[in-house]
């Protein structure tokens, strides 16, 4: 791509951006931080949001030239249980973050340094009391992998 090309898309994408987020500051408004982060790094990383139990379809994701953060919202602290397709998750994302502190824009600029290391990065919201599940669950799936 070229740099008008590049400058063109980024702009595009900023512009999409700023209507959702006008959109979340009526409905979400805890979710602006990812999109500061996203729109920090809106050239460079890919967000995919998801909520249990909905599948990823990570073929599709896989496909993706640039850095994927795979937001796996589990705010209201259920668990890993609820994901259908968790170990293939787990083993399309290279390292994972699993916070309690979720919606904070620290977290989602840190996944970004992160996920530009590793590629592929899963970022688990959830509960101070689902943490260990996660955790478990997590160290399971990564050793028999």
């Amino acid at each position: 791509m070229t740099t008008q090309s590049q400058t063109i898309a980024r702009a595009a994408m900023l512009q999409n951006l700023d209507i959702v987020r006008q959109a979340w500051e009526q409905s979400h408004p805890h979710r602006l931080p990812l999109l500061d982060a996203a729109e920090m790094d809106a050239a460079t990383v890919q967000f995919c949001h998801a909520a249990a139990p909905h599948l990823l379809d990570l073929v599709l994701l896989d496909r993706v030239q640039q850095p994927v953060i795979l937001v796996l919202d589990d705010a209201a602290g259920d668990g890993p249980g609820g994901w259908k397709n968790l170990d293939q998750i787990a083993r399309f994302a290279a390292a994972a973050i699993i916070t309690t502190a979720p919606y904070r824009a620290e977290t989602f600029i840190a996944a970004t340094h992160v996920a530009c290391a590793v590629n592929r990065l899963a970022v688990v919201e959830t509960t101070a009391a689902a943490r260990p599940r996660w955790l478990e669950t997590l160290t399971v799936i990564a050793r028999h992998s």
